[in-house]
């Protein structure tokens, strides 16, 4: 006003009385902002400055600039001596720590940024006149495409904005929420980021929110919440709809859904049956995530609609039309650029667990992180919250979700490996306090907690922003790093207009500095993964040697117990091998109860053989008879009636023609079994094609003898004897079909109390194979060969029973018991080509050790091709 007249011109020169700025007066008409870097820190009620006689040619030129300077440079040090002297009184000292918002570093544009998008579209929503915009609404947006396309032509739009600007008399407008703007920037400007949280605490409408100790990172989610299933995908069915919270409905916080686990579940499993039943999903999709889909299509009854709840709050993007879809294929995308990185790929499961964790369910994910620990001290609240979610009917066993979780954690962590590691990431929070160890440091100098629950966050600064403020706001800036990024989730997320970048539970929150911006509270952090989290595939495979609380009572036996002294000595104990070659081998003396030829085998064979064929004359003579002389012989001579069933029995086995006559059976029994026998034990080699296997016998081994078989290495690795080598030899021809049926049909023989027709055979096999495990021993211990941990069984139009797959108190399968000798191989292939079928059925054996391992058969089978 002392430069300019109300014409514009500038005045005559005058002495002036001035008083220089301190900061927003509170009175009407106040005094100009504050000068940037001299303002900044005054708090409102500061006392008024001395004034300064001075001329407004004192002003002029470059003498007049370095004057200016040295006045504001002497008012800003007194400024900010008054600042210190009031945050002291107000706050009781700063506790020794840092300041973390430097006063040299404040600019307009760092501070005024978040509230001049406000005072932007306030004015922009004022070139139109209130009928206009409520006659035709859309003018608002035409108004805002106008000005977007005349600035691409050239500088047209600020010629039409400065028209439309008097036109309306909106300067006035403009001047009133700059004002307004800077008010609110200037009560924030004047403290430091601790000195704002303890305003918002004493604001009283603020909740405290929960972080555990750095300390609480270290104990893994499973010692939290119990064990995970290693049936992986039964077990998030099993989480989701058969537990006691599965079918109790509640109403989500954020959307306002009302929904269950077991329609949430069944809502995600639809999405992934359709994209797999979708066009060209036969070749896009591996082949076990069409096998397990079919589980989960199982569980559905697809005949039935569906319908996804409604959201009764923040609608403007529900789920049901705008959740991501295809999102199996991203996942396919996902796995490639991981495999270019080398890192583990996605599972099946693991996407359908980030699905479900995007939607409803994340609610009831983050109840059981924060309350639901079986360990450790629990918030009162957040326990309840647990409980109120997850409790259903029985709130003694609540739905811990432990496995859901832990899949849910592997996929993101997997995920995460593709986002940059120079990524930022935003949290805004409204009404919320950190905990003290926030501000306070620890033993170690380090403030800040663990994020017991999953933490959302996103790359989009302005969205933090905007759900932060209309309250007392706080942005949490996460640095990422290479070891800990955010896992982006728009691509399998039932909401991707939230942009979602989340990390797993028990990420560590270390703080890095706090400033304020604005109006709102900006805390910088530093993510750290916990070291406890395991993958997918650790879960399916391992076994923990021991629980959480068998380690507990572990320890407090050995605290209570009196220490042993004295020099410790070494463990005794034999090598591997000796545990397959059994006692006598240990001994050093034959066995007893074992021969050394296979006469023995031969005369049991032939006494099975001349059985048979003496049940064939009766089996004969009783189909001629009439049905009285039937029931006559089935009073009198029920051996014959015996007979008759015998040869129905094994004309079965035999695979034989269903009309085939007695005579006929016995003939096919005699040659696969007899015939057999008589070849392994007397006859060279030959090559003969046999049905069946469908094979060449003896391909490509020449015209060699039993003796040469008994000179291979293995004999005498494993300490085999002649019997040995003929009964294993004899099964791998078509006679094992009359050494495995008696065992595997329990209603004909087991169940009748009747002996197994060739058990000496049985036997030998039996202890073969036990003795013949001492081979891989010897090969892995000798650097030959490496350990093999998974074989592969195929079955033709095999179906597994309800028996089979019924499960323990523990979660675990009953499983069964393999009645016979079993076939196996290492090659998955071989297996899947056998099992070709109506109804295949595939078991894979894992195993952990030779002694879990079969006996390699190809050096002595009769079809080694």
């Amino acid at each position: 006003q002392a430069l300019h007249s109300s014409s514009g011109k500038q005045s005559s020169p005058t002495r002036v009385s001035a008083v220089l700025p301190s900061a927003m007066d509170d009175g009407p008409g106040g005094t100009a902002p504050p000068v940037a870097g001299a303002g900044l820190g005054a708090a409102r009620s500061l006392k008024s400055r001395p004034s300064a006689d001075f001329s407004l040619e004192d002003l002029a030129g470059e003498q007049g600039s370095a004057f200016l300077k040295q006045k504001l440079q002497s008012f800003a040090v007194e400024v900010q001596k008054e600042k210190q002297e009031q945050v002291e009184e107000r706050v009781g000292g700063r506790d020794g720590l840092e300041d973390h918002s430097a006063p040299s570093s404040w600019t307009i544009k760092d501070h005024w940024t978040p509230s001049w998008s406000d005072v932007v579209a306030e004015v922009i929503s004022k070139l139109l006149t209130p009928a206009q915009s409520e006659v035709f609404p859309w003018l608002e947006r035409a108004l805002v495409g106008t000005i977007a396309k005349k600035d691409r032509r050239g500088r047209e739009s600020v010629v039409l904005l400065t028209e439309l600007l008097e036109a309306r008399g909106i300067a006035g407008l403009v001047a009133e929420k700059l004002v307004e703007s800077a008010h609110r920037i200037y009560d924030g400007a004047a403290m430091s980021g601790e000195e704002l949280h303890e305003k918002f605490r004493r604001n009283g409408e603020c909740f405290e929110l929960y972080y555990g100790t750095f300390a609480e990172s270290l104990v893994g989610l499973e010692e939290r919440l119990g064990p995970a299933n290693q049936s992986v995908l039964q077990a998030l069915i099993d989480e989701h709809c058969h537990r006691t919270d599965s079918l109790i409905a509640w109403t989500t916080g954020d959307y306002g859904i009302t929904t269950t686990s077991k329609l949430e579940f069944e809502l995600v499993a639809r999405d992934i049956i359709d994209e797999l039943r979708s066009e060209g999903a036969d070749d896009d999709f591996p082949a076990n995530w069409h096998s397990a889909a079919k589980i989960l299509a199982t569980m559905i009854d697809e005949t039935a609609p569906q319908e996804w709840p409604a959201e009764t709050r923040n609608t403007g993007y529900p789920r049901a039309t705008y959740r991501k879809r295809g999102f199996l294929r991203q996942a396919i995308e996902k796995n490639k650029d991981l495999a270019r990185i080398n890192c583990k790929m996605l599972l099946f499961e693991e996407v359908l667990a980030l699905r479900l964790h995007t939607g409803a369910m994340f609610e009831k994910y983050n109840a059981v992180s924060r309350g639901g620990s079986l360990v450790g001290s629990a918030n009162v609240y957040l326990q309840n919250k647990f409980l109120s979610l997850c409790g259903g009917n029985d709130q003694l066993t609540p739905n811990r979700y432990t496995t859901t979780l832990c899949v849910v954690i592997s996929g993101m962590v997997k995920v995460s490996r593709l986002t940059s590691p120079k990524a930022m990431c935003y949290r805004g929070v409204i009404n919320a306090l950190l905990p003290h160890h926030f501000w306070h440091a620890d033993e170690h100098g380090m403030c800040g907690g663990t994020e017991m629950a999953f933490l959302s966050a996103t790359q989009d600064r302005s969205l933090a922003v905007k759900f932060a403020q209309n309250g007392a706001g706080t942005i949490i800036e996460i640095e990422s790093q290479r070891s800990c990024r955010g896992c982006v989730l728009c691509w399998v997320s039932q909401y991707p207009h939230e942009g979602e970048l989340a990390f797993p539970p028990l990420t560590c929150i270390e703080v890095v500095s706090s400033r304020v911006d604005g109006v709102l509270l900006v805390v910088r952090v530093r993510a750290s993964l916990s070291s406890a989290l395991r993958s997918t595939e650790d879960i399916m495979m391992a076994v923990d040697l021991v629980s959480a609380k068998e380690l507990m009572d572990c320890e407090q036996a050995l605290l209570d117990a009196d220490s042993a002294g004295g020099k410790p000595f070494k463990l005794i104990s034999g090598q591997p091998k000796a545990a397959a070659m059994g006692l006598y081998h240990f001994m050093r003396v034959k066995d007893p109860f074992m021969e050394n030829s296979a006469t023995s085998i031969l005369e049991e064979v032939q006494s099975f053989v001349n059985k048979l064929k003496e049940q064939a004359i009766s089996a004969a003579l009783l189909k001629k008879a009439s049905e009285i002389e039937r029931k006559a012989i089935k009073e009198f001579a029920p051996d014959a009636y015996i007979a008759e069933q015998d040869i129905a029995y094994f004309r079965k086995v035999s695979w034989s023609e269903a009309d085939a006559v007695p005579d006929a059976v016995v003939a096919k029994v005699e040659e696969e079994v007899l015939g057999n026998l008589k070849y392994i034990l007397n006859e060279a080699a030959s090559e003969v094609f046999v049905k069946g296997p469908n094979s060449i016998r003896d391909e490509g081994r020449g015209a060699v003898r039993l003796d040469y078989f008994m000179e291979h290495e293995n004999v005498e690795s494993a300490e085999l004897t002649v019997p040995h080598v003929v009964a294993l030899r004899l099964y791998t021809t078509l006679a094992f079909k009359y050494l495995n049926a008696p065992l595997r049909d329990r209603a004909e023989f087991y169940d009748k109390m009747r002996p197994h027709p060739l058990p000496k055979t049985i036997a030998f096999i039996n202890e073969g194979i036990k003795k013949l495990r001492a081979v891989s021993a010897t090969r892995v211990a000798d650097g030959r060969a490496k350990p093999k941990t998974t074989l592969w069984r195929g079955f033709k139009n095999v179906e597994i029973s309800d028996d089979f797959m019924k499960k323990d108190d523990n979660g675990n399968y009953t499983g069964g018991t393999e009645l016979a000798p079993m076939s196996t191989t290492s090659d998955l292939t071989v297996a899947a080509k056998y099992s070709r079928s109506d109804k295949s059925l595939l078991f894979k054996l894992d195993m952990s050790s030779f002694m879990q391992y079969g006996a390699e058969l190809q050096w002595l089978s009769a079809f080694p091709k």
